[in-house]
Formats: C-alpha cells, sequence, structure tokens
C-alpha cells in the first residue's frame, strides 16, 4: 500500500519523536545502570537487595505512567506535526492544486497564493508560468478551431450551393472517369430520360444516350479524351426524337494528366424547330416581296392588257367574230388578276377577307400549282360534283389548305410513287354525324394518298403543333395543324382515315352558303356609260397605261391632263389649281410618291376628290390613304369601268355637295348627245379611234 504525501509528512516528524524518546530512555538506562553499580559496589548486599527492589517498585508502580508520558508526548508531536503540516504545507499545497484545476478548467485570471513558504514560491512560479503557456495555447487552439469551423461551414455552404445549382441546371451534365463511366449526374437526367440519378451512376455515357448500342457516332468525349481539348458537336437522339447539343471538357489534374470528362448535353429540339420556323419565315417574307415586286410590274401589265382590250373591244361592231376573241383576252386578264391576288395572299400581302367563293375554282387553280411541283411518278385524279358549292372562306386559306395536304400525301409516296385522289361533292349530314358539326350541308373535300399510311399510335397526334414523323430540315409540324385551324375556323371539320402501307384519306367539311360569289363580267354598255366633262388630273410613271387611260377618259366626254412624274403635276397644278376637278395618281412613282403628291395637293385644295391606285404597296392601306383624306383607293389593275365607275361616283358627291350654300362647284356639264352608235356603247369608231369626245 502505497502513502500518500501527507502521510509521508506526517510520518517524519513522528518518527523524530520516537526516536528522541528512545534516545532518551536509552541514555537515561545507561546513567541509571552506572548510578546502580557505582551504588552497588559502595554498598552491601543487603542495600543492593533494597535498591533493586526499589527499582522493581519503580517500574511496577511508574511504569504505566511513563507510558502515559510518553504516549502524550508522542500525540502532543503529531498534533504539533500535523498542524505545522496543515499551515505550512497542506494548505499551500491545497491553493497551488486549487489554482491548477482552475488553470485547468480554462481560467487563467485566477489569483495566486501570495504568502506561501519559500520552497513553495517555485512551485507557484513554475505554475504561473505554465499558466500562461496554456492559456496562450490555448487561444490559438480556440481561434484554430473557430477558423476550422467557419471554413467547414464555408465549405458546406458552397457544397450545398454548388449541389443545388448543379441540380438546377436545365443540361444534362455528367461527370465521368477516363473509361467514359459516369461518376455524377445532376438532376435533369430523371427530367430528360425519366432515369433516377443512382440508376445511371456506373454506366457508359452511350448506354443513356444509345440504349447500349455502342459508342455514338463522332463522340466528342473520344475526341476530348485523346487530344484533351474540349469539343462540341450536335448528336440527335433517335429513341427520343430529340436533338442535344453536347459539349466535352476534359478534366486535367497535375502534370497535364487527365482526370476526368465534363459531358454536358443541351436539348435544342425547340431551339432547332424554332430556328426552322424562323428560317422559313424568313423564306416566305423573301418570296412575299418578290410577289410583292413582281405583282406591281404584273399589274401594270394587266392593266394596260385590260385596258387597251376594252378599248379595243369599243371599237368593233356587236356582230364583229372578233368580240368573242377580244372577250376571252379581258377574261383572261381578269383570271391573272385572281392569280395575282391569291398569290400576294399567299405571301401574306394583302388582307385576309372571307368572301363568297366557288371551292371548285380555287381547288382547280391550288391543283395547277401543285401538279407543277410534283414529279410524274404521282399521279393525278381529280373528280368535281360541286359545280356549284359555295363557301364563305379567305381563297388564299382554302389555297393553303389545299397545298398542305398535297404536301403531305406528297411526302408519304415520294419513295415509291403513287396516286394522288382529290374529290369535291355536296354532302347532308344529320345531327353527330360528325363530332362537333350541326346538321346540314355542307361541301365534302377529299383527298387520298396510296402512300405509307399513319401509324395508330400517332393518328390522334397528326394535328398538334410541331408534330412530325418527317427526318429532320423536312417538316415544321405545322402544315396539319395549320389546316385543322383554319377548317375549324370555318365552322368546319376534318378526318382521316388510314390503312398502314395501304394510304390515307383526309375529308374535310366547309360550311355551304346560299350567296353566290361577285362574278367577274365583261363591262357591258351601262357601265361604260358614265361620261362627263370635268377637268381630270391623271398621273403615272408607265406610258402604256397613261395613254390607254387618257384615251379612255377623252372618249367619255373628260378633260385630261396625263403627267408622268409627280413634279410635273405638282408643279402644273401649283400653277392653276383651279383648273382641276379630280385627281387619279399612281401610287409609285420615283421622286415623288402619289401619297406625297395627294397629300400636297390636298393642303393645297381641301375637299378636292383624289383617286390613289397602285398594283402593290405594303405602305399603305385603304384606311391609311382615307384617313389623309384621299377620296378613293384603287388597286391595279384597274379596268376602265370600274375607274369610270369611280370617278362619276366621286364627282357626283362633289357636285351634291357643291350644291349647299358656301359650298365650292366643280363645273360638270352634262354629256350633250346620247349614246345611240351601233358600236357596244353607242361610241363611233372613228370617234374613238380620234379620241374626239361626243
Amino acid at each position: 500500500m502505497k502513502l500518500n504525501l501527507r502521510m509521508k509528512v506526517m510520518l517524519i516528524p513522528l518518527g523524530l519523536v520516537f526516536l528522541s524518546t528512545g534516545l532518551l530512555m536509552a541514555m537515561a538506562i545507561l546513567i541509571q545502570k552506572h548510578l546502580w553499580q557505582d551504588m552497588l559496589g559502595d554498598t552491601s548486599l543487603a542495600q543492593s537487595q533494597l535498591i533493586l527492589d526499589g527499582l522493581k517498585r519503580f517500574l511496577q508502580h511508574d511504569a504505566i505512567d511513563i507510558g502515559c508520558i510518553f504516549l502524550l508526548v508522542t500525540a502532543a508531536a503529531f498534533i504539533a506535526a500535523h498542524f505545522l503540516i496543515n499551515r505550512l504545507l497542506a494548505n499551500s499545497l491545497s491553493r497551488i492544486v486549487a489554482s491548477i484545476r482552475s488553470i485547468a478548467q480554462g481560467d487563467y485570471n485566477y489569483a495566486p497564493p501570495a504568502h506561501e513558504a519559500k520552497e513553495l514560491r517555485a512551485i507557484v512560479s513554475e505554475v504561473r508560468k505554465l499558466a500562461r503557456k496554456l492559456e496562450e495555447r490555448d487561444r490559438r487552439i480556440k481561434q484554430e478551431i473557430a477558423e476550422r469551423i467557419q471554413t467547414e461551414k464555408e465549405l458546406r455552404t458552397a457544397k450545398e450551393e454548388w449541389e443545388k445549382t448543379f441540380h438546377a441546371i436545365n443540361d444534362v451534365i455528367c461527370i465521368q472517369d477516363t473509361d467514359m463511366k459516369i461518376l455524377r449526374v445532376n438532376q435533369a437526367i430523371t427530367t430528360l430520360f425519366g432515369l433516377e440519378q443512382q440508376d445511371v451512376v456506373g454506366r457508359h455515357c452511350y448506354e443513356i444516350f444509345r440504349g447500349g448500342l455502342g459508342v455514338c457516332p463522332g463522340c466528342p468525349t473520344l475526341a476530348a479524351i485523346e487530344d484533351q481539348k474540349p469539343h462540341r458537336t450536335i448528336m440527335h437522339h433517335e429513341a427520343r426524337s430529340k436533338i442535344f447539343e453536347v459539349s466535352v471538357s476534359p478534366v486535367l489534374g497535375e502534370g497535364n494528366k487527365l482526370e476526368g470528362i465534363v459531358h454536358i448535353a443541351k436539348d435544342i429540339t425547340e431551339q432547332q424547330r424554332i430556328e426552322t420556323r424562323v428560317s422559313h419565315s424568313h423564306k416566305i417574307e423573301a418570296i412575299g416581296t418578290l410577289a410583292g415586286g413582281i405583282a406591281h410590274d404584273f399589274n401594270n401589265i394587266l392593266s394596260a392588257i385590260l385596258g387597251y382590250g376594252e378599248l379595243a373591244k369599243l371599237r368593233l361592231p356587236a356582230d364583229n367574230p372578233a368580240t368573242e376573241d377580244i372577250n376571252g383576252v379581258i377574261q383572261a386578264g381578269h383570271r391573272a388578276r385572281e392569280l395575282v391576288n391569291q398569290i400576294l395572299a399567299f405571301s401574306r400581302k394583302t388582307d385576309n377577307a372571307r368572301l363568297p367563293v366557288h371551292i371548285q375554282s380555287i381547288v382547280k387553280e391550288a391543283m395547277k400549282l401543285i401538279r407543277a411541283s410534283i414529279p410524274a411518278s404521282i399521279e393525278f385524279k381529280l373528280r368535281f360534283n360541286a359545280q356549284y358549292c359555295n363557301i364563305l372562306a379567305d381563297p388564299s386559306h382554302v389555297h393553303q389548305v389545299i397545298m398542305n395536304l398535297a404536301t403531305n400525301a406528297y411526302h408519304a409516296m415520294q419513295e415509291k410513287g403513287g396516286t394522288l385522289s382529290l374529290s369535291l361533292k355536296k354532302t347532308a349530314l344529320m345531327n353527330h354525324t360528325i363530332s362537333d358539326l350541326k346538321a346540314g350541308l355542307y361541301v365534302e373535300l377529299e383527298m387520298s394518298d396510296t402512300g405509307q399510311g399513319i401509324l395508330p399510335e400517332i393518328k390522334d397526334k397528326i394535328f398538334d403543333p410541331y408534330f412530325t414523323t418527317k427526318e429532320l430540315g423536312k417538316g415544321t409540324g405545322l402544315g396539319l395543324s395549320v389546316v385543322h385551324g383554319i377548317v375549324k375556323s370555318y365552322g368546319g371539320a376534318i378526318t382521316v382515315d388510314s390503312q398502314v402501307g395501304k394510304g390515307s384519306t383526309f375529308r374535310i367539311y366547309f360550311p355551304m352558303i346560299d350567296m353566290h360569289p361577285a362574278e367577274q363580267r365583261v363591262a357591258d354598255c351601262e357601265e361604260l356609260s358614265q361620261t362627263g366633262t370635268e377637268r381630270i388630273m391623271f398621273v403615272d410613271d408607265e406610258t402604256a397605261i397613261l395613254l390607254y387611260s387618257k384615251k379612255t377618259l377623252e372618249a367619255f366626254g373628260y378633260r385630261v391632263s396625263s403627267f408622268t412624274n409627280g413634279n410635273a403635276a405638282w408643279l402644273a397644278f401649283r400653277h392653276q389649281p383651279d383648273d382641276f376637278d379630280l385627281i387619279i395618281t399612281d401610287m409609285a412613282m420615283p421622286a415623288m410618291t402619289g401619297m406625297d403628291l395627294a397629300r400636297k395637293i390636298l393642303r393645297r385644295r381641301p375637299g378636292l376628290p383624289v383617286i390613289l391606285y397602285t398594283g402593290h404597296s405594303e405602305t399603305i392601306t385603304k384606311e391609311k390613304a382615307r384617313a389623309f383624306g384621299v377620296s378613293s383607293f384603287l388597286m391595279k389593275p384597274v379596268t376602265p369601268s370600274e375607274l369610270l365607275k369611280t370617278i362619276r361616283q366621286l364627282l357626283d358627291n362633289k357636285a351634291a355637295e357643291s350644291s349647299l350654300p358656301g359650298q365650292w362647284s366643280s363645273g360638270r356639264q352634262t354629256a350633250a348627245l346620247p349614246l345611240q352608235s351601233p358600236c357596244l356603247c353607242g361610241h363611233d369608231v372613228r370617234q374613238l379611234a380620234t379620241g374626239e369626245r361626243v
């Protein structure tokens, strides 16, 4: 059993007491022995015996007292030693231990013992030094711990933000090793491919994109592994009909050693579709611009053809055989005008308005255009049983429906050829015969092909916008959706029947109307007998139009001043503004447009009748022209009958206004002679040829 420090220190004085007492007793015994020896030597036996007996009695009677005295002395020494130890050592040591415990608990501002024994002061000094060192070390440790905690917090926050950003990116991001195995992938893999992240990690990237069919052709990852440079390419995901822009960047470590690959796949399917639509829109816009320019020039030519045709007819007797030929020329000119209007409408250069139309005529014209663009390997079969069927529609819309359906049929038969059949007929539908259609009379347009047909699983999707089964670059997915939208907007319906490998049949139902479309008629005598004697300014940069218009107007009594440009016309008007009762001007002219000329004239003579006409213009419309004070806006080609009728209406209206007090008078004079010539409109051939007025 080991003794502690307190016991060891207490045993020291106790041992000293016992040692000193034993020495004293030994000395006393030795002294007593010598005394007894001396006493026994000097005394007799009897006396010695008496001394020994006295010593026995002493030992017998006084030993207890001596033992008690010894014990008292020992106890006193023990108590004195204990007191001294507690006073000088134990208490000091306890205070030093308490200080050390305070230091151990982190209290470096303790009060060190001030009145310790000299021997303990060194311990206190060392404890103080140790406390300072521990305090400094503890401060550094706490600072390091705080910095480490802050660093770990920042790292944890940065990691969380990185993970949130990583998973928030819509593009598929794969971190791969050098063997093209996926080590990490973001959440976009679930959105685009329906796969969980744990199902992807450890697999090769081409297993995800190609279903394990091997490395993708033109894989940029292989190129990045080979030359350790970034690569980018466009890849098509066949299984999901998506297009991806794939970019691959190598991750290099020390010594430019390849450690991994960052693989980013961006879904650009919609972007490609938008770019295709924008490109298509640009093409349509370019075609429209070209069509507008062609229409402007062609309408000028048609104006001359129709004008001179009607003039030639006026110069012939009614029974002349050439009259029928001229009627054919005029009718062809009207058809050409309708064709130009359809081209402008198709290229969206004219306003779309629903009018009563013969659907058969529109279908025939559309099929003529389609026949010219589809190869002879595809046979056309047309059957029309709706000659007198009229619908309320925009001709360009019907034209677009035919074009889109025929284009789809052509693509279905492009490889092997076939037959494209189209038919028109009347049909009476009862309630619920076709969903969403009311009972009544309809025009049924049926178009069928002998192509590859439509798969049953996609039949319900063919009218969805941007849905297409064609190869990339061969379709926008808008054709059938546009057809569906047009037909629905007209209150009609469209149905489809198809068999894979045998072809498809589309049936479109347009509601019939009782109204009859306005037919182009050759001008009769009544329309061309709009005579007058007013003064007219005629401005057009086309000499042919200017000549026949001047002859026509003068033949009907008007006095015409003709000009080939706006500047000359404005100078003439500015010098004699009261010499003109009506202004007729072309819109598109060099130096000064017809609209600019009209504005100048109307500022000088407000209320003066002005007719503005053009073959095509994107900068002016009928509403804009009237807002600037133009009385009438006509589109070329303008026939003599239309021009004469418009002139007469404007002048008559002006004359009616001038009859009110304070109004300006047009000065119109009525034609002097009735029209009784055997010609169609009563004019003598010689008079018309010379331009003399009746």
